[in-house]
């Protein structure tokens, strides 16, 4: 998620004083991206506000912009007149690896053209060779042998529990990982015992995160 802020702070000897902002976002083409209109805001002395905050929700959006570049024009004024600040070209650049991660999330959750199913039991998980090798050696020595499930394309796993499964695809895609409370201890074995199979040492450590927890 992302999300960006300007605060002002009132130097001033008067508090609370009124201002009025304008803004407009803008690729970095100067194409207008999204335009807001005029919005009052009091300042207290010494206090910062966020003036943007709530005009850029760029959560959404984000493959809209060029070059993940977004541009602010900003024009702040007080509200008597006397004096009008105009603050142009604010330039950021989008975090193209949480920008990635969201998209892997994404790919997790809706598996399109996805090339492998892993099969516990009836429930199954699909899932993708490349995102599975890339994360994990065990499946890439599948993925590289003459095994029958690189030829059929199913994993069938007998060892491990359903639910623990889905959780180290997860992890493979995403890096994180959500437990579920109140926190089940055989399901934390099943899960460690999974990443130790399927050779994932960052999961490994964050299995046993709650079971250090629960001790405490």
């Amino acid at each position: 998620m992302n999300q960006i802020y300007l605060y002002l702070t009132n130097k001033s000897d008067q508090s609370p004083i009124k201002i009025e902002r304008e803004c407009t976002l803008c690729d970095c083409n100067g194409k207008v991206w999204r335009e807001e209109s005029r919005e009052i805001y009091e300042l207290e002395k010494n206090v910062d506000k966020d003036i943007i905050g709530s005009v850029v929700s760029i959560m959404k959006d984000l493959n809209l912009l060029t070059n993940d570049v977004l541009v602010i024009n900003c024009a702040i004024k007080l509200q008597n007149g006397v004096l009008t600040t105009e603050i142009n070209k604010l330039q950021f650049s989008v975090d193209n690896r949480s920008k990635c991660l969201d998209h892997f999330k994404q790919l997790y959750e809706e598996p399109h053209q996805s090339d492998v199913r892993l099969k516990v039991g009836e429930e199954v998980i699909n899932a993708h060779w490349l995102i599975l090798c890339t994360r994990s050696p065990y499946f890439m020595q599948m993925f590289e042998s003459e095994m029958k499930e690189r030829l059929q394309n199913i994993v069938v796993v007998t060892d491990i529990s359903f639910l623990a499964l889905k959780k180290l695809v997860e992890f493979l895609y995403t890096g994180t990982i959500e437990f579920d409370k109140p926190i089940d201890l055989n399901f934390l074995y099943d899960l460690y015992y999974a990443a130790d199979k399927y050779q994932v040492p960052d999961l490994k450590k964050n299995a046993l995160t709650p079971f250090y927890q629960k001790q405490r």
